[in-house]
């Protein structure tokens, strides 16, 4: 997941949702256990907080300083853990007035579990990206919540069914990745309401039918990729194909 995160007047706002993100994923995905990762649960508290540190390239007030292994985490300044039933989970994170920047990563982080939905409640996300993960089950038809959304990466998933129609409505995206999922199904006319579309890559899934005439009109496409589905047709020169 990527979010960006700004200094001007709203960035306190900003480094909220960047927070409440962090939060959310980790309590709404079940991520490998550790016999099978060697990690237990409460070193994986400890990497999410640590990547999220890496994203963050201004740190005028230097809170972050405390973030280092002279101290257990959960001394780490904003952090506070669970010192009853989970010991050492981290339960929430304070950074809010300390004017951080910076952008926030969660991908190839071996997460399991279904779609963490309560992202699509977050309405001023811009860019999402679990990539190259473990997440499964139908495609998030939610995410239509999501207006200012440019960004959305779910490539590298096992996500099944089929491609709703409600990414229509994200009329600020700009690109689109959902390869290598086993995603199902025709490709939805809706998607040509993405007028502002630069880059949609769906190969590697199991889609059929035929590419719809709508994706044709959208001029600002510079990149597709529909290789390795069971699509039928012809696809029309206009379409910019590039291959992974």
């Amino acid at each position: 997941m990527e979010v960006m995160v700004c200094s001007d007047i709203n960035g306190l706002r900003s480094i909220i949702l960047m927070i409440m993100l962090l939060l959310i994923l980790w309590s709404s995905t079940t991520v490998s256990s550790s016999s099978s990762t060697g990690i237990n649960s409460t070193s994986k508290d400890r990497l999410a907080l640590m990547a999220f540190k890496h994203g963050i390239n201004w740190d005028p007030l230097g809170v972050l300083s405390s973030w280092n292994d002279s101290v257990h985490y959960c001394q780490w300044i904003g952090v506070n853990c669970s010192s009853h039933r989970h010991v050492d989970r981290v339960t929430a994170l304070n950074l809010s007035s300390y004017r951080l920047v910076g952008v926030l990563m969660l991908t190839d982080n071996s997460f399991e579990g279904t779609f963490p939905i309560n992202l699509t409640k977050i309405l001023n996300l811009e860019y999402l990206n679990l990539i190259d993960n473990k997440l499964q089950g139908k495609f998030p038809a939610q995410v239509g919540f999501l207006s200012k959304l440019q960004s959305l990466g779910l490539f590298k998933n096992y996500f099944t069914g089929s491609i709703p129609a409600s990414p229509g409505n994200l009329s600020s995206l700009l690109q689109l990745g959902l390869w290598e999922n086993s995603l199902e199904g025709s490709i939805h006319e809706d998607l040509g309401r993405l007028t502002n579309l630069t880059r949609l890559h769906l190969d590697n899934n199991k889609l059929t039918g035929t590419i719809p005439y709508s994706l044709y009109n959208l001029s600002s496409l510079l990149e597709t990729d529909f290789l390795s589905n069971k699509l039928s047709g012809n696809i029309h020169p206009d379409l910019k194909l590039t291959h992974h």
